[in-house]
């Protein structure tokens, strides 16, 4: 059960990439008590009762609406106890508050999200002044890494960026804040050109591993793997995930919050299954012109009509990107999968 609070879609940051709308819209403390009476009375079913919850914030800057963070922590606590898998929460790194920060480290898994160096990073991550936020983040890593917190290191990659994607990780790995991931901007130009770049930098990055940290260079290449071509199931949208908006509207998924297209109902009065139902018929549809591809049964764009209709327009068209990033993974995948002879995750 994975249930994603979107506390606020306010942000002290305007990445040039970002996804979200960034409207003034906050949750309320009272609408964050509603969301956790809707999940309570669900949580009543012999079904809900079986399986782990995690309890994930968003936004916008979710740091710009610690109350409520707080409270619906301390209520999945409180109510919940060993149940929760896990809290986590998605932050830019820039609101730094001692008190706030002594209770995230007690409680919660944090992601930072950092591009690499500081001119990387200022290309695309900066205040709506246009100012640096560099010097901001790396003081809350540092921070973070002085009370020996591990954090997830969060990358962008963007075509501007990719000739420096392996530099960029390297230098964020050899810091030592945490495990360095990354993602791909899916809603940028890729041409041929970028997807042979790309391959040429995940090498660098495996080459690096290998020489440098041989036993995280085999957690690294079996997460890639995994991540990429594990066995993607039907969309679970609106049936173990949930995604809850400031106003608490219930969408399927992070790429959909917002998009009336997708709302699925919201927590007064619940998902509604004509709408679900319309989802899993659209999911349930294959994509035309992947019927020869190898990679059907692993593919995202197959199972999440959602991730298509938002990049390409078409729930029915999978991104360049997403199937070429496949080939990209596979090909690196293959090259060195001698390393995870004999290791186990």
């Amino acid at each position: 059960m994975n249930i994603m609070f979107w506390v606020t879609e306010k942000c002290n940051l305007n990445c040039d990439y970002c996804y979200v709308k960034k409207q003034p819209k906050t949750m309320s403390l009272e609408t964050a008590e509603k969301a956790f009476d809707y999940f309570k009375k669900k949580f009543e079913d012999i079904e809900f009762r079986k399986k782990e919850i995690h309890i994930g914030f968003h936004g916008g800057e979710p740091l710009l609406n610690f109350p409520v963070i707080h409270f619906l922590t301390e209520k999945f606590k409180e109510e919940y106890g060993d149940k929760i898998n896990y809290f986590s929460l998605t932050t830019n790194g820039t609101v730094f508050d001692r008190k706030m920060l002594d209770y995230l480290m007690d409680n919660i898994q944090l992601s930072v999200s950092i591009d690499g160096s500081r001119e990387t990073n200022d290309l695309k991550r900066h205040h709506c002044d246009g100012s640096s936020s560099y010097d901001e983040t790396i003081a809350m890593l540092e921070f973070l890494k002085r009370h020996q917190v591990d954090v997830r290191i969060r990358m962008t990659v963007n075509q501007e960026t990719m000739k420096r994607f392996a530099d960029n990780f390297i230098e964020l790995d050899r810091r030592r804040y945490g495990f360095v991931t990354y993602a791909i901007n899916t809603d940028d130009s890729w041409n041929a050109d970028d997807i042979e770049e790309y391959s040429k930098q995940l090498n660098r990055i495996m080459d690096y591993y290998i020489a440098e940290n041989p036993e995280e260079s085999k957690y690294f290449l079996y997460n890639l793997k995994e991540a990429t071509f594990r066995p993607r199931r039907l969309c679970d949208g609106g049936i173990t995930n949930f995604h809850i908006s400031p106003e608490g509207d219930i969408y399927p998924c992070i790429l959909s919050v917002g998009d009336k297209e997708f709302k699925l109902g919201d927590i007064f009065y619940g998902v509604d299954q004509g709408v679900l139902r319309r989802l899993n018929d659209i999911n349930k549809q294959d994509i035309c012109g992947c019927e020869k591809c190898d990679y059907q049964g692993h593919c995202s764009s197959q199972v999440c009509k959602i991730i298509n209709k938002k990049s390409t327009g078409d729930y029915y068209k999978a991104p360049y990107i997403a199937c070429q990033e496949r080939k990209v993974i596979y090909d690196c995948y293959k090259k060195y999968e001698y390393i995870l002879e004999g290791f186990n995750a």
